[in-house]
């Protein structure tokens, strides 16, 4: 069977087809944005249905929460039935602490949508996490849906990639 790629020309635009393709799949309505910025992904949660949470290390805009990934979520704040965490991955000291966090974050049966720029980060986090995917001959990201299970809580993750030939 002859694997289908499919290209997207941004991390935005990833992001806005998982979430309209995963939404309705949700144990719950809260959508953790992780590394939110300056917001540029809460139009798309709450237009969607998703009330929105956005996490940042640093306050960047004042609805935003402090998470250090390195630590639990904080405590006052709901558990997702989605996290949205685009191009944050590859700048984590400790990224399977930081994804193991996020998977306590999420209700069971949650989705994780996930980018990264840098493919030897994510290769290093799903073998430490024994998860296999295909490695395909393209320049192009490709759109991957995996089970990881992690200590916690089995994790659903859509996410986004360099491929590269082997």
């Amino acid at each position: 069977m002859k694997t289908k790629i499919i290209s997207y020309s941004n991390r935005a635009e990833f992001a806005n087809e998982m979430i309209d393709k995963y939404y309705g799949q949700v144990p719950n309505n809260f959508v953790s944005d992780i590394g939110a910025g300056f917001g540029h992904m809460h139009q798309k949660i709450e237009a969607v249905g998703g009330l929105w949470q956005p996490f940042d290390c640093i306050k960047k805009m004042g609805s935003s929460i402090i998470w250090d990934l390195n630590n639990e979520a904080p405590a006052n704040t709901a558990k997702a039935g989605m996290v949205v965490f685009l191009e944050v991955l590859e700048h984590l000291g400790n990224p399977l602490l930081g994804i193991q966090n996020i998977a306590n974050h999420l209700e069971k049966g949650g989705i994780l949508i996930l980018t990264t720029p840098a493919f030897g980060t994510s290769l290093k986090i799903f073998t430490v996490s024994s998860c296999q995917f295909g490695r395909n001959s393209t320049s192009e990201s490709e759109m991957v849906t995996i089970s990881m299970a992690l200590p916690a809580n089995p994790l659903r993750i859509a996410f986004s990639l360099p491929i590269f030939s082997v």
